[in-house]
Order: structure tokens, then sequence, then C-alpha cells
């Protein structure tokens, strides 16, 4: 089952995007602002420790791919306001929704 997608705003504060959900399958985050964002799995990202997500790109996030979608991820950006996309899949009978 297919939830999203999600409009989140990140600014230079870290921002949590989805909590940790043990049924969920994949998770893709678009970032679709004109700044690059950068992940981690605790509020302690920084622009500096972060994984990027370039302006225009998308992570994705998949158990096949040797990830874990189940977990949190926060976001944090250089700029105030990116906005981001955030679909996720879960196993059947389960939608969450995340945050």
């Amino acid at each position: 089952m297919v939830s999203g997608p999600t409009n989140v705003t990140v600014g230079t504060t870290a921002t949590k995007a989805v909590n940790y959900s043990p049924l969920r399958t994949n998770l893709a985050i678009t970032n679709t602002s004109s700044a690059d964002i950068y992940y981690g799995n605790d509020s302690s990202v920084t622009t500096s420790n972060g994984f990027p997500i370039r302006a225009g790109a998308t992570a994705i996030f998949s158990d096949r791919n040797g990830d874990d979608p189940r977990l949190a991820r926060y976001l944090i950006s250089g700029s105030a306001a990116q906005n981001v996309r955030i679909a996720e899949e879960y196993a059947k009978g389960e939608i969450n929704g995340g945050k």
C-alpha cells in the first residue's frame, strides 16, 4: 500500500520527516527545492554530517537495495523553506503516514 506523497518543508533546523515504522518497505524522498538538503537518522543531522539529496534528486530507501526503509529520517538544509515530497510503501494492511 502506498502513502503519499506528503509535502515537508525543510529549513536550517533538523526536521523529522518520517517516524520509524516496522512495516514500511520502501521510502522515497524527492528534493523539489532549489537547494540541497541532507538526511540522517536522528535530530543531530547537520549539513556537515548528513547525506546530501541534491536539488531535483530523489533518495530511495529499499531493503532490496541494502537500505533500511523502516528507520526514522531527519532532514536539514542550509537554506530556509526548502520543499520535499515523501512517498512511503507499506506491507499490506498498514499505512502510517510517518511524522
